[in-house]
C-alpha cells in the first residue's frame, strides 16, 4: 500500500523569493532586503515608476481556517502600512492558489470588500506564480467589480 503524499503549497519564503525575482526581471527597484526570521517591517518595498509600493507576503495554508487567518492578518498588516496622506500604494502578495477561493471570500463578505475598496483605493492584491516566478496585479476595486473572478 502506498502512502498518500500531502500536497505541497508555497511557503511565505518561496512566495517572496519568486515575487522578488519577478520584480527584478521587470527592472523594478526593490528597496527592502529580505528579512531574517523575527525581523519586523514590510516584506518588500518596491519602486514602480514614481510610486513606492509596500508589499506584505502571505503563504497559502492547507487548512482553510489557517488560510483565512493568514489572509485577514496579512490584510490588516498591509493596511497598517498605509501612509496617512495616502501617498503609498500597498499590496498583499499571495500564492496564485488564493485566486481559486477569492470569489467565495468576496461573496461571503461583499459589503466589507466594497467598503474597503472605497476607503483604501491604494490597496492591491498580487497573485504570485512561484514556479514561473511571475505575478498578476489587481486593485481592490478590480477585485470587487469582478466579484473575485479574476
Amino acid at each position: 500500500m502506498s502512502k498518500k503524499r500531502k500536497k505541497s503549497y508555497p511557503s511565505n519564503n518561496q512566495t517572496e523569493k519568486a515575487l522578488r525575482a519577478a520584480l527584478g526581471s521587470e527592472g523594478k527597484a526593490i528597496l527592502e532586503p529580505m528579512k531574517k526570521i523575527g525581523e519586523t517591517g514590510p516584506d518588500i518595498i518596491v519602486r514602480d515608476e514614481s510610486d513606492e509600493i509596500v508589499v506584505e507576503v502571505i503563504p497559502y495554508k492547507q487548512n482553510a481556517v489557517s488560510r483565512k487567518q493568514s489572509f485577514m492578518c496579512g490584510l490588516y498588516t498591509v493596511l497598517s502600512r498605509l501612509d496617512p496622506q495616502g501617498r503609498k500604494k500597498v499590496a498583499l502578495a499571495m500564492p496564485q492558489q488564493f485566486k481559486d477561493g477569492l470569489p467565495k471570500r468576496i461573496a461571503n463578505a461583499c459589503e466589507y470588500f466594497a467598503r474597503l475598496s472605497k476607503a483604501c483605493p491604494e490597496l492591491e492584491f498580487w497573485f504570485v506564480d512561484v514556479r514561473k516566478k511571475t505575478y498578476e496585479r489587481y486593485t481592490i476595486e478590480e477585485v470587487v467589480r469582478k466579484e473575485g473572478k479574476l
